[in-house]
Parts: C-alpha cells; sequence; structure tokens
C-alpha cells in the first residue's frame, strides 16, 4: 500500500501540469515586477498543456533571456510568441524588443525591419510611446548603416514632431544625437545642436548626470574644433561635476581630454602632469590585480557544459509510471513512443554537438596566434591596432565567443570568486564588462576589446545596471566599486 499511495503522488500531485495554473500565475507576476532569471518562466513553460493558448510566457521568457544578455536564445523565443499572440499591446512589446535586439547586435537591416512592424503597429492602436521611441530608434539606426550620414533636418522634424515630453526627456534627445555628430565629426551639426539646446534649455536646472553628459559633448566638439581654451573651459566644469558626483570612468575621461587639449595647445609640460595622474590611477587599480593567468581555455568546457543541458532536459521529458495494472499498458504505450521520439532527437542533438565540437576544435587551433596577439596589444593597450586586428580576422559567431571565453579565462581568479559570492547569473560578456570597468577602461575600450559596437556595451550597461539594482539594490558603479 505505501508503493500504492507513493505513485499516487508521482502521478497526480508530482505531476507539474497539475501545478501549471499556480506557476503561470508567478511567472506573470514576476514578469510585471520585472524579475530577471526567474525559475517560474520555465516551470510555467514545462508544465504548460498547449503554449499556443499562452504565448505569453514566451514572451517572459524571451524578455528575460534579452536581460540575461543571451540575444539568439532570446530571438527564438520572442519570433515564437509573435507567431502565436494576438493582443495588439503584446504583438508591439515583441516586435521592439526583436528589433533592438537585432540592432543591438549589429544586424542594423532586420532591426529596422521590425521597427517598421513595429511603428505601423503603433500608428494603428494610437499608441504614442512606442510610436515616438521607434521613431528614434530608427533615426539612431539609420546613423549606423548609412554612408554618408542622413542629413540632420530628419533629426529636427522628428524633434520638432514630439508630443509634450519632459524637458529631461527632449534634452536626453538632443544630447544623444550631438554625442553622435562628435563622434562622426559632424562638426556644423553638433554646433547646431548646441546652440539649440543653450537657447532652449536651463543647462543648470538638470541632474548632474545630464549636465556632466552635456560639458562632456561640447569638451569634445571644440576639441574636434581644435578650440582648445574653450575646450578646457566646459572640461573644468565636467571634471567638477565628475569629482563630485559621478564615477572613476568619467573622471579619467576628463584626464584624457585635459592631456588632449595640452598637447593641443603645445603645453607639453602639463600634458605630462595629466599622463602622470593617469597613470597613478590605473596603477592604483592593477595593484590590486593579481597576475593574469595564461592558462588556455580547456576544449571541452563549452562542449561538456552543452551536453549537461542537454542530458538535463532529456530527464525533464520522462513521463511518470502509474502502479495501476491496467493504466500501466496503456500509459506504457505512450511512454515508448514518446521515449523514442526523444532518443532520436537527442541522437540529433549529439550528432550537432559532435559537429560542434570539432568546428570549436578547429578554431581554437587555428587562433592560438591571433589570441597571443589579442594579449598582448592588451598589455601594451594599443587599442586601435586591436580594432584593425579585429577587421583583419573578420571574426565570426563562433569565433567571437570563443574569444569571450578566452578573455574570461584571463580574468584573475580572486574577481571571478568575488563576482561569483554574490549569486547573481552574470554571462561571460558580463564578467568582461564588469572586469574591465573595475581595471577602469571606458565603454569605447571595452567595446574595441570584447569586439562588439559601443552602443551594444552601452546598452549590456543599461541592463546589467538594473539587473544589480533589482538583486542588491545598489547601483551598477557601487556594486564595481565594492568589487
Amino acid at each position: 500500500m505505501k508503493i500504492f499511495y507513493l505513485y499516487l503522488y508521482v502521478f497526480f500531485i508530482a505531476n507539474p501540469q497539475i501545478n501549471f495554473k499556480e506557476y503561470y500565475k508567478k511567472a506573470t507576476e514576476d514578469y510585471k515586477n520585472s524579475v530577471i532569471n526567474s525559475p517560474y518562466y520555465d516551470k510555467a513553460i514545462k508544465a504548460c498543456p498547449n503554449i499556443e493558448e499562452y504565448p505569453k510566457l514566451l514572451l517572459y521568457k524571451g524578455i528575460d533571456l534579452f536581460m540575461l544578455n543571451k540575444p539568439v536564445l532570446a530571438i527564438k523565443y520572442l519570433e515564437l510568441a509573435r507567431m502565436h499572440v494576438k493582443n495588439d499591446a503584446d504583438k508591439i512589446l515583441i516586435t521592439n524588443n526583436l528589433a533592438l535586439i537585432y540592432s543591438e547586435i549589429g544586424n542594423y537591416k532586420k532591426g529596422n525591419f521590425y521597427f517598421k512592424e513595429t511603428l505601423e503597429k503603433a500608428i494603428e492602436t494610437k499608441d504614442t510611446f512606442f510610436e515616438e521611441e521607434v521613431r528614434f530608434n530608427m533615426l539612431l539606426n539609420d546613423y549606423d548603416l548609412i554612408i554618408p550620414n542622413p542629413p540632420i533636418t530628419k533629426f529636427w522634424d522628428f524633434y520638432n514632431k514630439l508630443p509634450k515630453k519632459s524637458k529631461e526627456k527632449k534634452f536626453e534627445y538632443l544630447n544623444i544625437f550631438f554625442e553622435l555628430n562628435n563622434a562622426r565629426f559632424s562638426n556644423n551639426e553638433a554646433k547646431e545642436i548646441r546652440n539649440h539646446l543653450y537657447k532652449n534649455f536651463v543647462i543648470d536646472s538638470f541632474d548632474k548626470n545630464l549636465k556632466g553628459f552635456f560639458y562632456n559633448n561640447n569638451t569634445t566638439l571644440n576639441l574636434n574644433l581644435k578650440e582648445y581654451d574653450i575646450a578646457l573651459k566646459y572640461n573644468d566644469t565636467s571634471y567638477v561635476i565628475s569629482k563630485q558626483y559621478l564615477g572613476t570612468e568619467e573622471i579619467l575621461n576628463d584626464l584624457y581630454n585635459y592631456k588632449e587639449i595640452y598637447e593641443g595647445k603645445k603645453e607639453l609640460e602639463i600634458a605630462l602632469k595629466y599622463v602622470d595622474s593617469i597613470q597613478a590611477i590605473e596603477d592604483k587599480i592593477r595593484k590590486e590585480i593579481q597576475n593574469i593567468s595564461t592558462e588556455i581555455i580547456d576544449e571541452n568546457i563549452l562542449f561538456n557544459k552543452t551536453k549537461k543541458n542537454i542530458e538535463r532536459s532529456v530527464i525533464s521529458y520522462k513521463i511518470y509510471v502509474s502502479i495501476f495494472f491496467i493504466a500501466l499498458i496503456l500509459f506504457l504505450f505512450f511512454y515508448i513512443i514518446r521515449n523514442k521520439k526523444q532518443k532520436e532527437k537527442l541522437k540529433k542533438l549529439n550528432s550537432e554537438l559532435i559537429l560542434k565540437k570539432g568546428e570549436y576544435n578547429k578554431t581554437l587551433q587555428n587562433n592560438i596566434h591571433f589570441k597571443n596577439e589579442v594579449k598582448s596589444l592588451l598589455k601594451e593597450k594599443k587599442f586601435d591596432e586591436l580594432q584593425k586586428m579585429y577587421k583583419k580576422y573578420e571574426l565570426e559567431d563562433l569565433n567571437t565567443e570563443v574569444h569571450h571565453k578566452y578573455l574570461v579565462s584571463e580574468i584573475t581568479p580572486s574577481f571571478i570568486q568575488k563576482i561569483n559570492s554574490y549569486k547573481i547569473p552574470f554571462s561571460d560578456i558580463e564578467k568582461l564588462l564588469l572586469f574591465y570597468r573595475k581595471e577602469k577602461h571606458t565603454y569605447k575600450e571595452i567595446s574595441v576589446i570584447t569586439n562588439r559596437t559601443l552602443r551594444s556595451i552601452q546598452g549590456l550597461s543599461y541592463r546589467l545596471n538594473k539587473k544589480i539594482n533589482l538583486e542588491l539594490n545598489i547601483s551598477l558603479t557601487d556594486f564595481i566599486e565594492k568589487l
């Protein structure tokens, strides 16, 4: 009788489908509360009797993967959710996130395709919030996709048609575009934006981050124009704000600007003093870091990890067995059919894994010289040469993943131990961002080191800040300071 009750518990109580409604409710609550890596997303999907009737679960999981910096998996879940959702608001949310993901990984054409789809649906449903955000993101994509740059009149057409927005939001839009034009050395357009900002906004009314952003943009513009005395005044203001309110990265950025200003003014003695200041900060950081390990990545780590995940997924599909003799015959029939399909699927996946392992081994062997060059250029801080080398090698997706694994292997064990002690799931690229930010590298330098776009690194920093804030209730800057 004990065995009988045990099987009753397994079949009727422990069966995950019985608990689907509870999982679905908790998954929805976690999504609304912006919980990252909630266990209920997977539990609800696994127990769902018909995923086509609950496509929001795929939406929850897709956006969660996006926040965890797993864009390829996020795209798969969101594409599947897009096939089944019927609610217009959900359709807009899905296509907008697909557009953002594709844009972040550098596929601007695919990103614009989904932005256009989102825009059409937003106009149709009179969703002014998404309509405005999508139009602005499409403008940014055009600046990354079209050469030469589109005329600045397109931005002003967008800006002048904005609905009643807060001054902070308008100021932020203008400063983002100000920064883009500085980066492209579009000095006339940048001056036009700066003049508009001075004419229409009270700069001192904004918070320190926005003010620092504005004055730093002005410094960059005047450096581009080689107006070093004016650049010095703006950088003085930016430096005061950075030192009092912002982080070390902003301070270092201002010090680099001082160095460039005095080099432009031919006052090399003063420039050298800033070189010493920069070196002193960097040396202080280096003393806290142990010698970097030179051990090459074990080629079996990636393969074994993937294989274990597949084995777990196969175990999760096993069907509960009933002790009743009559029910056992019926149940055994369906079990054999399903188990056979799972074995075929496992066989297919194992074949794919063997193929991937071969590709991985070949890539690893062919890139030992490449890795040595990367290590040498990183040590010497020759970021321009590093960027040229990436273009020369033309890294594919697999190579990029291996490259990130390599960079992570170079992080000191003590730093990895500190990160893992927080019990927050960090991806390889997030670990790299935390490590190089701790070393006081700028976002631009990190984008070169990791072979990603600057916008991708900035977006990653935003999501990482949100994740850490949700888990620990502290900012990214404070978290890095504690590491």
